[in-house]
């Protein structure tokens, strides 16, 4: 009986330890999507420069050309205290 007993925990606990060991790793898939997308995929987060710069007066008049009607806010970042 003690054996049978033993046997049953030791199994019982390896199905638990499988089925801990399994939410345990797709719970940190999702929680680091983000950095193993970036590290998988570091061609889509840099952009290299492409052309001349422009003038911020030309940029407002591109937005305002491509986007007609529409209000064109700052095209500089906002800073955050």
């Amino acid at each position: 009986m003690r054996k049978l007993i033993f046997n049953l925990h030791l199994y019982g606990a390896l199905i638990a330890g499988l089925f801990v060991v399994v939410i345990g790793v797709t719970g940190s898939i999702m929680a680091f999507e983000e950095d193993i997308d970036r590290f998988t995929h570091p061609g889509l987060y840099h952009v290299g420069a492409q052309g001349a710069a422009m003038a911020v007066a030309d940029l407002l008049k591109a937005a305002q050309k491509a986007y007609p009607g529409q209000r064109i806010g700052s095209p500089m970042p906002r800073s955050f205290p």
